[in-house]
C-alpha cells in the first residue's frame, strides 16, 4: 500500500496554528471532509473518540490519531505541521496525520498505522516531513521515506 497515493494535497496543512489537542482535529476533520463521505464534524467527533481511548503519540512530537468511519468509501490520510506545536496532554506535537478508514475495515488500517509509525519514528522521517515548503513536496517527501522503510 502506497502511503502517499491515501494522501490528497488538499488534506495537508503546513502552516496550522493550534495549540491544543482539539484544534488539531478539528482542522484534521476539515482537512479530511474531501468529496463525498463523512462530513467534518463526524470526522472530528470520531477522532475524539479515538483519543478518549488512549494517546495517538507514537514518536516524540508525531501522532496519529485515527478513526474508522461510516460512508468511507476508501482509507484517507490527513496531514498537518502545527507552527508552535500543540499540547497532547501536555506533551508537544509537531505533525499530525490522521488515518481514517471505512468502518467496516478492520485490519486494513493497522498496515497503515504502522507503516506511518515506522516511517515517523526514524527522526530523519519527522524532520523531512516537517521541514517542506508545499502540500506536494510533503507528499513526495512520505514517498521517499515510506520506500526507505522497507
Amino acid at each position: 500500500m502506497d502511503l502517499a497515493e491515501l494522501l490528497d494535497p488538499q488534506a495537508v496543512d503546513l502552516h496550522t496554528a493550534a495549540s491544543c489537542r482539539v484544534e488539531v482535529f478539528r482542522r484534521l476533520g476539515e482537512l479530511a471532509a474531501l468529496g463525498e463521505g463523512p462530513k467534518s464534524t463526524e470526522i472530528t467527533a470520531a477522532l475524539h473518540a479515538r483519543e478518549r481511548l488512549g494517546s495517538t503519540i507514537v514518536a516524540p512530537g508525531m501522532a496519529l490519531p485515527h478513526a474508522r468511519l461510516k460512508g468511507l468509501e476508501r482509507p484517507r490520510l490527513a496531514a498537518v505541521v502545527l507552527r508552535e506545536g500543540a499540547s497532547f496532554d501536555g506533551d508537544p506535537v509537531r505533525l499530525a496525520m490522521a488515518v481514517l478508514v471505512p468502518e467496516e475495515e478492520t485490519t486494513g488500517h493497522l498496515l497503515i498505522l504502522r507503516r506511518l509509525a515506522a516511517v515517523l519514528r526514524r527522526p530523519e522521517g519527522l524532520k523531512r516531513l516537517v521541514s517542506v515548503s508545499d502540500a506536494a513536496s510533503f507528499i513526495d517527501a512520505l514517498k521517499v521515506e515510506s520506500d526507505a522503510e522497507h
